[in-house]
């Protein structure tokens, strides 16, 4: 155990439903109602046929099906490979393709890739399929409140006695980072003044 006057927490909620901690019950309540939406990409790695075929410079294909897009990199430009996502699902999207096994995830993005880019499937190599809800630290992706959680958002913005939280999950820049961020400096900030208010 560690004594310490003040706590930030910055775990997902989900993840943090299974700590056992010192909350209150209402707090802890709140912290197993939020629900997390669920996400997956796929990677893969291939000659950069998007630019030189194509001359895609980064950006996004929206694609019909259950892959929903490509997106192509911005970076390392006339490189020889590079990284392209043949699929970013999240929601009952996310759920739906998570339902499928891996390799048949991986056939469609292929084949999404291929319906954009005809003889290029081929070229895609080493995939990476990422599921947020199968990531032992994370748990899913992004918080999502309904109107009727808004109490959970409104109380988990508060702190729990020395516990203080802060995240994605408690931020309206949900599911980045600038979000997470913005939290732990609206947490830091509301301790701090406690802080001082007890020494005043």
């Amino acid at each position: 155990a560690i004594d310490a006057a003040y706590c930030l927490i910055t775990v997902p909620l989900p993840v943090l439903a299974a700590i056992d901690a010192d909350f209150s019950v209402d707090y802890r309540a709140a912290i197993r109602a939020v629900v997390y939406s669920d996400a997956i990409k796929i990677a893969w790695q291939s000659r950069r046929f998007w630019e030189t075929d194509s001359q895609i410079y980064g950006g996004i294909s929206w694609v019909k099906g259950p892959t929903a897009m490509v997106w192509y990199p911005s970076d390392h430009f006339f490189s020889e490979k590079g990284i392209l996502l043949g699929a970013y699902v999240s929601r009952s999207a996310a759920d739906a393709l998570a339902a499928k096994p891996v390799a048949e995830q991986l056939q469609l993005s292929r084949a999404a890739v291929e319906a954009l880019h005809p003889g290029r499937g081929r070229e895609l190599e080493k995939p990476m399929a990422i599921t947020w809800s199968k990531v032992p630290y994370s748990l899913g992706i992004t918080a999502r409140y309904s109107s009727d959680e808004d109490v959970n958002y409104a109380l988990l913005s508060e702190p729990d006695g020395p516990f203080y939280f802060a995240g994605e999950h408690l931020s309206h820049v949900g599911a980045w980072q600038e979000g997470a961020v913005l939290s732990a400096r609206r947490a830091i900030n509301s301790m701090d003044k406690h802080r001082r208010a007890q020494r005043a």
